[in-house]
């Protein structure tokens, strides 16, 4: 514990508020009742909030979390399946922020940029005629082997199918039910079809 210059602050026996800040690696496995599972991850340069209670954050194996802002409100989830990668720093980190009761979904073997922003909300509420809110929380769930490009926001109810890749700054308001696709734009949709990419060519391309 002393290696990862890990500072967690309790504002209850409960766990209603936990801020957490990490420094360094993450080469275990830790678990609490209302708090963080790592099992065999790396993890850099993150903060994690719990507001609330009954918040899981959930990272699985093998997977290579850099730069992340987690924020979790009560009675969320955030789970990043085995495999997936995320490349951002503290200049310009990724959020992932999930909603009171909602969940937030990252399948295996995907791999996200710097500054993707991923939320379950709108922050404010749409109100129809009647005064009653027309824009609920939803979950998002990123399907599997799916690549996230720069600056990307993925918005509240979307689910991504899978083996597919999301161009830079693209804006997801709608699923794609679709796979093997490339989607981008404002709002962002299918642009090309059938694709596929490979993590190994991802490095190949930043080598040179």
């Amino acid at each position: 514990m002393t290696l990862l210059e890990f500072k967690i602050v309790l504002s209850n026996l409960f766990g209603n508020l936990i801020v957490g800040r990490n420094k360094g690696l993450f080469p275990f496995l830790m678990k609490t009742r209302k708090g963080i599972d790592i099992c065999h991850s790396v993890i850099r340069d993150c903060s994690v909030v719990f507001e609330g209670k009954d918040n899981q954050l959930i990272i699985e194996k093998n997977c290579n979390i850099k730069g992340v802002e987690f924020s979790l409100e009560e009675g969320s989830e955030i789970k990043i399946e085995e495999g997936t990668f995320v490349y951002a720093s503290k200049k310009q980190p990724t959020i992932i922020r999930a909603s009171r009761n909602c969940k937030i979904t990252i399948k295996r073997n995907c791999l996200l940029s710097n500054n993707v922003e991923i939320h379950t909300t709108d922050y404010h509420s749409v109100l129809t005629s009647e005064g009653e809110a027309s824009n609920h929380d939803a979950d998002v769930e990123i399907g599997e082997h799916t690549w996230i490009g720069l600056g990307c926001l993925i918005l509240k109810g979307v689910f991504i199918k899978g083996d597919s890749v999301v161009a830079a700054k693209s804006v997801v308001t709608k699923s794609i039910l679709e796979s093997n696709c490339l989607i981008a734009g404002n709002p962002a949709k299918i642009v090309k079809k059938p694709i596929d990419w490979n993590i190994d060519h991802c490095y190949k391309s930043v080598a040179k």
